[in-house]
């Protein structure tokens, strides 16, 4: 059953991602997509698209974490390859 519950966090840590994103474009006043639902507003097109690629970034690292922490405690583990 663990390789059905490493690809299951993995999509959690995805979903976790959309999640945050859509509650604090919903209802916060601070934060990184709030910033993407302001800048929107204001046609300031750049930092919304820097706002977009930071949220991005952060998802790709905390993939990679997840994935460098499987093969460290599960060697024999056939997951993604190390990059």
């Amino acid at each position: 059953a663990l390789p059905f519950i490493i690809a299951g966090v993995r999509t959690s840590i995805a979903t976790a991602f959309f999640a945050l994103a859509a509650s604090e474009m919903a209802g916060a006043f601070s934060g990184v997509a709030f910033r993407i639902f302001y800048s929107q507003q204001m046609f300031q097109t750049d930092k919304m698209l820097a706002a977009i690629l930071t949220i991005a970034v952060l998802g790709i690292i905390f993939d990679r974490i997840f994935i460098s922490v499987m093969h460290v405690k599960l060697p024999w583990w056939s997951g993604e390859k190390r990059v």
